[in-house]
């Protein structure tokens, strides 16, 4: 069976130790948790916050349905190879993620990881849709923080999460707890 750790070291898309902190992540939000992750890339961090929690809901959102650099097709195999395919468990949504949070209906989240488009921009959309539909005290993270792939990422983050409690940073993955 295929694990987090394993897909990375294959793909090389999050390190081992930021797959640890996702998983710490997905530990301490309350029971039944939803989560969004935004960017499914090759499924390391889909296939982590699964490999956290066995009652984790999960809305993963990408632009890219179908393609060999990452996409929701490519989460979707990464997911039937290592066994916990479970649509009760996961909704693949093809799109926008600023877009679909702006018409999001299915209530609050408890956690959203931002793995997308790593300019200031896309950061900034981002932030600025997903953290209303956060419960209090839930928590947004960040992929690419002052990494290779960081083409405005951390811009966006220093600027729009200052107010907000910074509650781990492991390589390029930062995270906060909201603050309202």
């Amino acid at each position: 069976m295929l694990t987090a750790e394993e897909l990375s070291k294959r793909e090389g898309y999050m390190s081992v130790n930021e797959i640890g902190a996702l998983k710490n992540l997905a530990i301490t939000l309350p029971e039944n948790p939803k989560v969004v992750n935004i960017g499914s890339g090759m499924g390391t961090s889909a296939l982590a916050l699964l490999e956290a929690r066995d009652d984790l809901y999960l809305y993963s959102i990408d632009i890219e349905d179908d393609s060999h650099f990452g996409s929701l097709r490519r989460e979707r195999e990464a997911l039937i190879e290592a066994g916990i395919w479970d649509t009760r468990r996961i909704n693949q949504i093809h799109g926008d993620s600023r877009l679909i949070g702006s018409i999001w209906e299915d209530g609050p989240v408890d956690l959203v990881f931002v793995d997308d488009g790593h300019y200031y921009e896309h950061v900034k959309g981002d932030i600025e849709i997903w953290i209303p539909r956060l419960r209090e005290g839930g928590v947004i993270a960040f992929h690419d923080y002052g990494g290779q792939y960081d083409h405005g990422v951390s811009k966006a983050v220093n600027e729009f999460m200052k107010d907000h409690e910074q509650i781990t940073h492991v390589e390029t993955l930062i995270a906060f707890r909201i603050k309202r």
